[in-house]
């Protein structure tokens, strides 16, 4: 695949990509959190499965605002890329209401059953794969002037902020062992947080 320099990416196209990389990973990833028992990558999951949403709106998006001006819009469709643009904000206040709600409904929990170096790969999979797509969605985005299509691409690159999160938390779990499980949690927390503001 090419990169942002060499751009004969188009914004559907590259939406599609997104789409594809976010079903790989939110299924990963939640899957990893309930095999491994491991909140911090379930919450990272999640936040990838609003991703999923996010592509879905802004594929409409595209196809809206590509129509030409008619009876009912004398300005085209412009829009609907504006619509778009507001659904991606709205999808990560509530995939953060959520996680929130998880976390913090199991933080006191037992923790010493979270085995972190499943979750741990998948985490740093999603950092790679993720700061990827934010940089090409973004040149994208820029080239053709497209609110929904940047709106995408700093979604993907909160998807690798909380991947980073998700990271170092399960990293400490990694290497404190069952006294350091509680960091599960906490990041969970922290991650929620983090896609709230």
């Amino acid at each position: 695949m090419t990169g942002p320099a060499s751009e004969p990416w188009s914004p559907r196209r590259v939406t599609w990509v997104g789409l594809v990389i976010n079903v790989v990973l939110s299924a990963g990833k939640v899957a990893a959190g309930l095999v491994f028992d491991s909140q911090a990558i379930l919450a990272d999951g999640v936040h990838s499965a609003s991703d999923l949403v996010t592509d879905v709106a802004v594929l409409w998006g595209l196809r809206v605002s590509g129509r030409p001006a008619d009876q009912d819009h004398h300005y085209g469709h412009r829009r609907a890329a504006t619509l778009a643009a507001m659904f991606v904000g709205a999808m990560l206040l509530l995939a953060a209401g959520w996680i929130a709600l998880q976390a913090l409904g199991t933080l006191r929990d037992r923790h010493a059953h979270v085995q972190a170096l499943g979750p741990l790969l998948w985490a740093v999979a999603s950092v790679a794969l993720k700061e990827w797509l934010f940089r090409v969605t973004r040149a994208v985005g820029r080239r053709v002037g497209d609110p929904s299509i940047e709106a995408n691409a700093w979604h993907h690159r909160t998807d690798a902020f909380t991947s980073v999160a998700a990271a170092v938390g399960l990293g400490g779990v990694l290497a404190g062992g069952p006294e350091w499980a509680f960091l599960d949690h906490v990041t969970a927390v922290g991650l929620a947080v983090y896609l709230g503001v």
